[in-house]
């Protein structure tokens, strides 16, 4: 434990998981993608460093996992830039959550978790940190410092307080039609996180971004979906949707306590007659209300990704993105390094944070 001007500070690693849950376990609203588990897959996907920042003040508590990328291990920079890296929260969500009460107190114990956040990151050659703020917690919320927010999307979020007729009747019209289709056609639900199983999302998943044009960072090796289900266990379910046998569609669901999350899902373009996405989202949302969960947040996406959503659901909720430069100086360079020939209003123009990172993901 470090002592700072205003509080006490810790930074842990994903190894030591007792300490961390242990703080995690003060706080009251948080979920699944605070525990270092979820932290591990990532780097054991090869993402960068998982840490965890721990800022206390007496009783009150900030913590703040994050991934840390050194970017001399980028082969586009090099040793050049050693030892600088860059902190961005892992794909999903994140930000920083706290168990301070009423608008007051979070504000003052987020703006002195903020001053000694930002020193630490300049002692540790910190660049640039991305944020992927939590739209359910609204991490974002009684933020103090100088940050880049960008409203991302509205986000949809399912009440599975209601019961399954209530929620059926909640759809879209053309929803209920497809979802009663599906069911008279034999589709069936199933949870099955075995081997096979996430081999045959990875297969089915890689088809339909494929199919989307997306070969990028978001397109997951199949050891992603094998380390997600090793680390998280039952907090990662594994939805399946068979037709006689046959995998019609596919969806990973992310849990904590009464919270559940839409992660990723994937279909057989050849199956959707019977409309297996539909069928697979409400028979999850039923199975969450009977299992004793009140939210699906089912996310946002591209604008036909978010019309579909949108069909269940019209309740919503901001999603946010956050951009601190640390030091302006050295992000300069590696903007000048990714983009030699390009003038200062074509680098204001891209659109990407942080923006010497863009093409690489």
């Amino acid at each position: 434990m470090i002592l700072s001007g205003t509080g006490q500070v810790r930074v842990l690693g994903t190894a030591e998981t007792d300490a961390w849950r242990a703080y995690l376990a003060r706080i009251p609203r948080r979920d699944i993608t605070y525990d270092p588990a979820f932290l591990r897959v990532y780097e054991e996907k090869g993402d960068g460093q998982g840490e965890c920042f721990v800022f206390e003040q007496g009783d009150q508590l900030v913590v703040y996992p994050y991934i840390r990328r050194f970017l001399a291990q980028e082969p586009v920079f090099g040793p050049a830039f050693a030892p600088w890296c860059d902190l961005v929260t892992p794909y999903c969500y994140g930000g920083f959550i706290h168990n301070a009460k009423g608008k007051r107190k979070s504000l003052e114990l987020l703006q002195a978790f903020r001053a000694t956040f930002e020193n630490h990151a300049k002692e540790t050659h910190v660049v640039s940190e991305f944020i992927r703020f939590h739209p359910h917690l609204a991490t974002q919320e009684h933020l103090t410092s100088e940050m880049r927010l960008l409203l991302h999307r509205q986000n949809i979020i399912w009440d599975l307080t209601q019961d399954e007729a209530a929620l059926l009747h909640g759809c879209r019209r053309s929803y209920r039609s497809c979802i009663r289709q599906g069911q008279q056609a034999g589709l069936r639900l199933l949870f099955d996180a075995s081997p096979e199983a996430v081999s045959t999302f990875a297969m089915l998943y890689h088809q339909t971004m494929t199919r989307h044009q997306q070969h990028g960072y978001l397109n997951f090796p199949e050891t992603f979906f094998h380390l997600l289900v090793k680390h998280l266990g039952e907090s990662c379910l594994v939805a399946r949707v068979l037709l006689d046998g046959v995998t019609c569609a596919m969806g990973l669901f992310l849990r904590h306590g009464d919270y559940l999350d839409y992660f990723l899902s994937a279909s057989d373009p050849q199956q959707s007659r019977w409309w297996p996405n539909h069928v697979m989202l409400y028979e999850v949302a039923c199975w969450g209300h009977q299992h004793g969960v009140r939210i699906l947040h089912l996310g946002g996406g591209n604008d036909s990704l978010h019309f579909f959503k949108r069909g269940f659901s019209s309740v919503t909720c901001p999603y946010y993105l956050g951009e601190k430069i640390h030091d302006p100086a050295v992000c300069e360079k590696l903007v000048r390094h990714r983009f030699p020939g390009m003038d200062d209003n074509g680098i204001q123009r891209i659109p990407y944070m942080p923006a010497y990172r863009y093409g690489l993901e």
